[in-house]
Formats: structure tokens, C-alpha cells, sequence
């Protein structure tokens, strides 16, 4: 795992890069679970599966690698935060079931209604969670955080910069067929949304409740809202 170290290393000295690279990586493993996921998907609740599992894979991988930075205990991997984030996040929940995902299931004829397809979407969205997290705030905010915390400007700066990579992973959408305008329109909400789970990792020290709070979204996504 020498080559780890060495990419650790490289987090220091070339933090943009780093951010680039691991953006790169995320967006990667998006395309891998993509496109088993549309060749071998048969239905919705197959190629959501499918889907899923890629998401998994990719969440683990990014875990291996906080790990051997050792940051683990650093961005809250292994803490899962007391009740008063978990009440914020609680209220957040709501507002975006309310705002991105009651509007499908409003429309859905319960007596009709494949729960298995909404299901397989929902678990989809669940998995994306963690898999934006870790790279997101488990290592590009961390990394940022470790050259530049020493002053309320560099707490900032990380943050900002941070969240610049988090909204703009999202234009990847474009390549999904969504249009233009509305992909950018995502990737800025994304981005306002990275601010939040930054202050969440910052102030709790716990890296869970943000990747839980961003799974309504998610559902809204792939739902096509």
C-alpha cells in the first residue's frame, strides 16, 4: 500500500490535484455502475440493483483509502454523533421527503403501484449517500481542512473550494441526457447543499448524518424530478 502513502503525501502538496483526481475517481465509478446497470438491467428494480451494488463497491474503495490515510477518526467514520445532529438532520429529512420525494409518490397509484421498482430506487439512492461523503468530505475537505485550518480564512476556503468540486461532480449529468440548464442548476444547488454537510462534519466531527440527509434527493433524481 505503498503507493497510498504516496498519494497522501501527494494530498499535501498538490491539494487541488488531489481534489481533481478524487473527483475524476467518483465520477468514474458513477459510470462504471452506469453502464453494467443499462447493458445488463432488465428492469427497473435489475438495473437499479445493479446500480446500487457499483455505488457500494466505490463507497468501500473510498473508505479503504481514508483508512490508510488514517483519517478515519479525524472526519467521524467511526463515531455516529449525538442526538443533536441527528435532530438536524432529522428536521432536514423531512423538509426534502416533503420537497423531493412526495412529489412522486403522489402521483402513485397505490393500488397499482410496483413497490419493488420504488423500493430499488430508493436503495439506490440510500447508496449514493456515502459514496459523495467520503470523497466529498472524507478526504477533499479533510485534506483542504489540514493545510489550512490554522485561520477562520482557511477554515473558509476550505470549504468553499470543497463544495466548487462537490456541485460541479454533478454537471456529470449532462452526460445522462439532462439539459444543460438544469444540470447546472443542480450542481448549484449541490454545491449550497455541501456547505451544510462541511459544518456538519466540522461541528460534529461525524461524516454519517450527511450522507444520510442527502438521499431524498437522490430518489428525486433518479425519479427523474
Amino acid at each position: 500500500m505503498e503507493g497510498l502513502g504516496r498519494f497522501k503525501r501527494f494530498s499535501g502538496k498538490h491539494p487541488l490535484l488531489f481534489a481533481l483526481v478524487i473527483t475524476l475517481l467518483l465520477l468514474l465509478f458513477y459510470i462504471i455502475a452506469a453502464i453494467p446497470a443499462q447493458m445488463l438491467g432488465r428492469s427497473i428494480v435489475s438495473s437499479n440493483l445493479i446500480e446500487s451494488t457499483g455505488r457500494l463497491v466505490g463507497s468501500l474503495l473510498f473508505v479503504v483509502i481514508i483508512m490508510r490515510f488514517n483519517w478515519q477518526e479525524q472526519i467521524g467514520l467511526t463515531r455516529i454523533g449525538g442526538i443533536s445532529v441527528w435532530l438536524l438532520t432529522l428536521a432536514v429529512l423531512i423538509y426534502e421527503v416533503i420537497t423531493y420525494v412526495y412529489p412522486y409518490l403522489a402521483e402513485v397509484d397505490w393500488a397499482n403501484a410496483n413497490l419493488a421498482d420504488t423500493a430499488a430506487v430508493a436503495l439506490n439512492a440510500l447508496m449514493t449517500g456515502p459514496l459523495e461523503e467520503f470523497p466529498f468530505r472524507g478526504l477533499i475537505l479533510y485534506a483542504f481542512i489540514r493545510l489550512w485550518a490554522d485561520s477562520r480564512e482557511g477554515v473558509w476556503k476550505a470549504v468553499l473550494l470543497s463544495t466548487v468540486f462537490f456541485g460541479a461532480s454533478y454537471l456529470v449529468h449532462i452526460l445522462w441526457g439532462r439539459e444543460v440548464p438544469r444540470a447546472t442548476l443542480v450542481a448549484v444547488i449541490a454545491g449550497l447543499g455541501g456547505i451544510y454537510y462541511a459544518a456538519i462534519l466540522l461541528r460534529w466531527q461525524t461524516i454519517w448524518p450527511g450522507g444520510a440527509a442527502q438521499w431524498p434527493q437522490y430518489f428525486g433524481i433518479n425519479c427523474g424530478l
